[in-house]
């Protein structure tokens, strides 16, 4: 996500709190860190909240257009 070279994580839970979130984290040279980390819910973003399955798509595809 960073273009950077470095393994990142991006996870998503859509029935957390039963409207969804995700997670990135960043890679270092070492690995992956919290630092600089990044979670989002439907709160955060203005969308609409209720059974919003938010980060259901999320693992459809690699970030670049990849389905898999």
């Amino acid at each position: 996500m960073a273009k950077d070279g470095k393994a990142e994580l991006a996870v998503s839970a859509p029935q957390e709190n039963a409207t969804g979130a995700t997670w990135s984290l960043p890679g270092t040279a070492t690995g992956l860190t919290a630092t600089g980390s990044v979670s989002m819910t439907p709160g955060s973003v203005h969308a609409l909240a209720a059974k919003a399955g938010f980060g259901s798509l999320f693992g459809n595809d690699d970030a670049v257009g990849l389905y898999f």
